[in-house]
């Protein structure tokens, strides 16, 4: 066992199970049919047809032999045979039955040994070889085992017939090596073998898991792999490509400047999207960039490659949350390279309609299906580049889309909680299945199931062709991050871990990982499955399984410790050419083709100072040249690599947020060794200078306070995967329409805060498992939501109870160790009590996700109550500003 290191960095780990393969693919001939007899067969045990043999074989007495009568004797009484005879066929049997009941047991023995093996015909091997076929096809593998070992004959007539044993494999969702000709170079017969073999060790834990570094600390967004190399893309802007077989890090392929967000390759051709808008084509054998098209204009969420048609050359098709959707023709090796100067050779055509971000999108030859945050899924002809139908139905955003090819339809989950399957051909919604109660996040689909995964840590197992849901697997204590389903098995993980589960019964198998902090990609093929994990940066347990290998940690062995540790590469100093690449990469940050804004420090002139701390200030200011009032934020940094790196993913982030719950970012600029960051100016203020100076909250203000609060968060977490981290009233802001959105929230940890009022300020709104240094989720933001709504309802700070001043450091061990606040009893509504309690839960595994709390009776309530938040935001809004803006525009 190795001994646990004391960091508590956060890693990203990949983690391999393999599943070991049987050497002799024949399925064991172990189970027979208990046929005795059968004269075509060379067997050990046989039956002599000789009635005195089988007398003398199965009794000691020999009933012939009796006085007075024999068996020449026995046929001359032709009265009793002849009369029998005569009898018709019920008649004869009723006599029959007679005799055998008055019969003794040995003497029914002795009837049982000869009728048996009379009564018993090798028919299979009589009929022709095309109706024996058509019989066996009705036999599953277990009874083929069995029949097999009948014979010579019957083995190989049941061995030979490779249709028989193809069905079996498509039945167990066995992918073929070429689905068009339904050949493999194996017998099906062995292949069958080899994949059930597979199963059950998958079954039974025969498995060996290997573990190496992955990402560091970034989330793994993507990944796909085949046997000879995993590939994986993350938000710290890098792909990995690592050996399959030993989880050695072939190359990083570099060069996006944001987190990458998809990828797929065919071949050694990949593709992959990221934040900073553009998708990089790479050749993975050299490890060169070799096309970037350009042309979204946010972040790209999801791209697949596809062939429309077998003339037709392959076609990437990238969705963004700017919207759109564009198609470009997928590079050959031998093409041309191209790296987006003049008009670009690749490029097809943009598909446009949709009026929010595209969040999935899935293709089937021509037709591409795309679902969107504007709640509706859009079916393209990508050939013609035009619109074939819209399905509107989805009463919330569309997370995730599928297309069923053999039925001609296609199914997408929303955050309304449901999952809908539509028609192709007309467009119609054919059904709605409901089960879920918060976001269904992920689909999967194979020819026989259907399944939904939510943030309700449930997984629905549903018939593709009826909608009727077959089993709901529950067992996750968190809401489902990713999984992968085969028509055998459910592959599934969540913060607790990884399981599996069986799809045919419903029932759970076993935990694949477990103690983790959250696990982001799972993706298996028969004998592998590859896991994204977070953990603590240590050592894996020890995990031996039968004849596996122990888990580590690294791509190092396990006695890593006699080894030389690498020298530790130098920082470089910080010189002029760091601050020039930053100005370049923050000149580079624009809002979009339609807002362009040329950022200079000239162009501003300060109206008022809104705040002001060690790391900074925050001012309204007007930029001349728009005639627009923004919040500059200045921060002043050192600008050597690793902050240079940070920062940029941090604006980069900010500049892709499409949240109307999310304060908008106009851009950056260098100013000296200052970042000027150019924020939306919110002119009524923050929620804590609102109580503060009108008093607590009216209740209707309150519940659309929540509801937004709640958008941003989930909005934050399920875009970005990104937690607030420093959620409380100061920094959750208001304008004079009414509008109410969040600002500083954590990425890199290089801006935020850096004008934070102090360590009291922000300390005490953390959870109770941040306080005492635990892991923590987005469920820590939850709490501070619980903290801010009471304090606007009370108007003060809820911790500690009133009239009890206490120091910092007695406060903090007040919110771990003291029981939650509450609200006076009788004084405000259940429905917000209840909110508030859901949400300041100390035990992390019962406190409420965002994506629950949307779903809680006072959030649903506050989307459709109507409350004037125009009029309220006026009415607390300072008078406006005596400054002359024209004479500022003058100067």
């Amino acid at each position: 066992m190795q001994k646990e290191e004391s960091s508590s960095t956060v890693i990203t780990s990949l983690q391999v199970t393999e599943v070991h393969a049987p050497t002799d693919c024949d399925i064991k001939d172990q189970h027979y049919f208990p046929y005795p007899y059968n004269p075509h067969c060379t067997r050990k045990r046989s039956v002599s047809s000789d009635v005195d043999s089988i007398t003398s074989s199965a009794t000691n007495v020999d009933y012939y032999k009796r006085p007075r009568l024999t068996k020449q004797a026995l046929w001359k009484l032709p009265n009793m045979l002849e009369t029998f005879e005569s009898f018709p066929p019920s008649f004869q049997t009723e006599f029959l039955l007679q005799l055998i009941k008055k019969s003794s047991k040995s003497t029914l023995q002795l009837m049982n040994a000869w009728i048996t093996p009379t009564m018993k015909q090798d028919f299979l091997s009589r009929l022709p070889l095309e109706i024996s076929r058509r019989i066996i096809s009705y036999l599953d593998a277990f009874s083929l085992s069995r029949a097999s070992g009948v014979c010579r004959r019957w083995k190989e007539i049941i061995d030979k017939d490779d249709k028989t044993w193809m069905r079996l494999l498509l039945n167990d969702g066995y992918t073929l090596v070429d689905p068009l000709t339904k050949q493999a170079s194996e017998g099906f017969k062995h292949l069958y073998g080899r994949h059930h073999t597979l199963q059950q060790n998958w079954r039974k834990g025969r498995a060996r898991q290997t573990s190496f570094k992955g990402h560091d600390k970034f989330v793994v967004t993507c990944l796909q792999f085949d046997d000879e190399k995993i590939v994986s893309g993350a938000d710290d802007s890098h792909v990995n490509i690592y050996d399959t077989a030993t989880g050695k890090k072939r190359m990083t392929l570099e060069g996006h400047e944001g987190g990458v967000w998809a990828l797929q390759y065919v071949g050694q051709t990949l593709v992959t999207g990221s934040t900073d808008r553009r998708v990089r084509v790479w050749n993975m054998e050299t490890g060169k960039c070799t096309h970037i098209f350009t042309g979204h204009t946010s972040t790209i969420r999801c791209l697949l490659i596809t062939q429309p048609t077998r003339e037709m050359p392959s076609m990437i098709v990238t969705g963004s949350r700017d919207s759109t959707l564009r198609v470009w023709r997928l590079p050959h090796p031998n093409d041309p390279e191209y790296h987006g100067e003049g008009p670009n050779p690749y490029f097809v055509h943009s598909l446009l309609g949709h009026r929010h971000s595209v969040r999935a999108i899935a293709s089937h030859e021509n037709i591409v299906v795309s679902g969107s945050y504007d709640n509706t899924i859009r079916v393209w002809d990508i050939q013609r580049g035009r619109l074939v139908h819209l399905m509107e139905g989805h009463t919330q955003k569309v997370y995730s889309v599928v297309i069923d090819a053999e039925r001609n339809r296609c199914m997408s989950g929303s955050m309304d909680s449901s999952v809908r399957i539509w028609d192709l051909a007309t467009g119609e919604c054919l059904r709605r299945l409901e089960g879920h109660t918060v976001l269904v996040g992920l689909l999967g689909l194979t020819s026989q199931y259907l399944v939904s995964a939510a943030a309700d840590s449930i997984l629905r197992v549903w018939s593709p062709e009826t909608g009727i849901c077959q089993h709901a697997l529950s067992g996750h204590d968190n809401s489902i991050t990713c999984f992968q389903h085969d028509d055998q098995k459910v592959i599934s993980g969540s913060e607790g871990g990884l399981k599996m589960w069986d799809i045919k019964t419903g029932k759970f198998i076993r935990d694949l990982i477990t103690d983790v902090d959250g696990v982001w990609r799972v993706a298996f093929d028969e004998r592998r499955c590859i896991a994204a994990v977070q953990r603590k940066k240590r050592n894996f347990k020890n995990l031996t399984l039968e004849n596996s290998p122990v888990v580590v940690s690294s791509t190092e062995s396990a006695n890593v410790d006699n080894k030389k540790a690498p020298a530790i590469e130098q920082e470089k100093p910080t010189d002029a050419s760091d601050y020039t690449q930053l100005y370049e990469q923050l000149s580079e940050l624009e809002i979009g083709l339609e807002m362009r804004l040329d950022l200079r420090p000239e162009d501003f002139k300060s109206i008022d100072e809104l705040g002001r701390g060690n790391g900074g200030t925050v001012s309204k200011v007007l930029h001349v040249r728009t005639n627009t009032v923004m919040a500059k934020k200045i921060v002043h940094v050192d600008a050597n690599m690793n902050v240079r790196k940070q920062i940029m993913r941090e604006l980069q982030f900010m500049h892709d947020c499409n949240s109307k719950h999310i304060v908008s970012f106009y851009g950056a600029f260098m100013n000296g060794g200052d970042i000027s960051i150019c924020m939306e100016y919110m002119d009524a203020g923050s929620l804590d200078q609102i109580y503060k100076k009108h008093g607590p909250f009216p209740l209707d203000v309150l519940k659309k306070v929540g509801y937004a609060i709640v958008d941003g968060l989930i909005y934050l977490y399920d875009e970005h995967r990104i937690i607030h981290r420093d959620l409380k009233p100061s920094n959750v802001l208001v304008n004079s329409q009414g509008q109410i959105k969040l600002c500083d929230f954590g990425v890199s940890g290089q801006l935020i805060n850096s004008v934070a009022d102090t360590f009291v300020g922000t300390s005490s709104y953390m959870s109770p498992e941040r306080i005492m240094g635990s892991p923590y989720s987005v469920k820590s933001d939850v709490w501070s939501l619980g903290i801010t709504l009471m304090e606007l309802a009370l108007g003060r700070f809820p911790f500690p109870p009133e009239g009890t001043p206490l120091s910092i450091f007695e406060l903090l061990q007040h919110i771990v160790h003291e029981p939650v606040p509450e609200f006076p009893p009788d004084k405000y509504p259940k429905d917000l009590t209840d909110f508030v309690s859901q949400c300041l839960t100390k035990d992390v595994k019962l406190r409420a996700t965002p994506n629950d709390l949307m779903n809680h009776e006072y959030l649903v309530s506050a989307a459709t109550e109507k409350v004037d938040l125009v009029k309220w935001a006026k009415s607390i809004t300072s008078p406006p500003s005596r400054v002359d803006i024209s004479k500022l525009q003058q100067k």
